[in-house]
C-alpha cells in the first residue's frame, strides 16, 4: 500500500511487525554487543611450503543481522554474504582478528 505522497505505507499489522522485529534486533545488539551495520576488519594468515612464504589477507565483513541462537548474517567486501556465530567474531575481534590456516 502506498500513500498519497507514493510511499510505502505498511497497513497497521505490518507496521507492528516492524516495530517488533526492531525491537528485538535492539535487545540483541545489546546482549552481544554488537550492532548492524558495523564493519569489522578480519585477517587470514596463510603460510606457504615450509613456513617460507606468509600471506596475509585482509578483509572487511559487515553485520547485517542477529539472531538470537548465536549467530549474525553478514555481507563480505566482495558482496557475499556468510553467516558466523557471535562468539567466533567477538574472539576474532579481541585477539587482533589474526586467524593461521
Amino acid at each position: 500500500m502506498k500513500n498519497q505522497e507514493g510511499y510505502k505505507d505498511p497497513v497497521p499489522g505490518e507496521a507492528i511487525r516492524n516495530i517488533e522485529e526492531e525491537e528485538k534486533q535492539k535487545t540483541l545488539e545489546k546482549k552481544f554487543g554488537l550492532c548492524r551495520g558495523d564493519w569489522i576488519t578480519q585477517y587470514k594468515v596463510i603460510n606457504g611450503k615450509n613456513m617460507k612464504k606468509r600471506t596475509v589477507i585482509r578483509y572487511k565483513i559487515k553485520i547485517i543481522r542477529l539472531y538470537p541462537h548465536g549467530y549474525a548474517r553478514v555481507i563480505k567486501n566482495n558482496g557475499k554474504y556468510d553467516s558466523f556465530s557471535i562468539w567466533e567474531i567477538i574472539k576474532r575481534m579481541t585477539r587482533g582478528g589474526a586467524e593461521s590456516v
